[in-house]
């Protein structure tokens, strides 16, 4: 069994660290940061799971967890 991720998983995986990476730690203290949460929904990481019908990426609950594995990975203050 294979457990690799496929090209479109590695690919959402590699947005969310390197969107993360430039763009987390400009909070302000409050908890969230808006500037990190802001670019997640510009590049679309926001949107994986909904349909594509209405306006999502029509991805899965695996794309989203590699989008939240790398929001832990970088300690966003996102919600």
């Amino acid at each position: 069994m294979d457990f690799a991720l496929d090209e479109t998983q590695q690919d959402v995986q590699d947005l969310a660290a390197e969107v993360l990476r430039r763009e987390s730690g400009d909070g302000d203290g409050t908890g969230f940061d808006e500037s990190a949460w802001k670019a997640l929904e510009d590049a679309g990481l926001l949107s994986l799971p909904v349909p594509e019908q209405l306006g999502g990426a029509g991805l899965g609950v695996l794309e989203t967890a590699l989008v939240l594995t790398e929001v832990g990975r970088a300690a966003a203050d996102v919600p």
